[in-house]
């Protein structure tokens, strides 16, 4: 009987040990769940907070995105009169006939200029849409020194007055297919 009594009171102490412990666990499971959801809350609250802080970035960035368009278009549609109104006058004093010929030289070389100067603000606006839009290009067959010699012509007074000779090695027959406002780009690069 003694040694049944023996082995009840075992069984009890150990049921005890792991309720004792059972409850620990739980205590602290309660815990370390409430230390959770604390922790949950407040990186909700930060990410809260860093959403705003991404969309007014956001936003103020589109705007100085949007003034620098305009300004862009302005300025644009400012050069582009200059420009036409330089080719224009320069078109019309070349055909003048009571000039001198270092007159006509110098209204041609300022004629020239003007419709390169043109060429030039023309292909950097192109590559500004380029840079603005999602632009992807038209590929198609292209004349390579053709592109070259043009762009080169752009650059022919720059090059005159630096006493600077270029020399143009491409193939007349060499074609290939890419985009003409990407190369124009690249040549203008290269060249400046």
């Amino acid at each position: 009987f003694m040694s049944q009594i023996g082995v009840s009171i075992d069984l009890m102490t150990q049921t005890s040990i792991i309720l004792f412990r059972f409850i620990q666990a739980h205590k602290l499971t309660l815990k370390l769940t409430v230390e959770l959801e604390e922790t949950n809350q407040s990186l909700e609250e930060t990410v809260e907070k860093r959403t705003q802080e991404l969309q007014l970035t956001n936003s103020k960035l589109q705007k100085i995105n949007n003034q620098k368009n305009f300004m862009l278009s302005t300025t644009t549609h400012d050069l582009k009169n200059s420009f036409n109104i330089l080719v224009n006058c320069s078109e019309t004093l070349v055909d003048d006939k009571t000039l001198t010929e270092d007159q006509h030289l110098y209204t041609g070389m300022i004629r020239d200029a003007s419709e390169n100067g043109y060429k030039v603000l023309q292909n950097i606006l192109s590559w500004a849409r380029m840079q603005i839009t999602d632009y992807s290009g038209t590929n198609v067959i292209h004349d390579l020194r053709g592109l070259v010699v043009m762009q080169v012509d752009t650059f022919k007074y720059p090059i005159k007055d630096k006493n600077l000779h270029v020399r143009i090695e491409v193939d007349n027959n060499l074609t290939f297919v890419c985009d003409e406002e990407q190369l124009y780009s690249i040549c203008r690069n290269l060249l400046s």
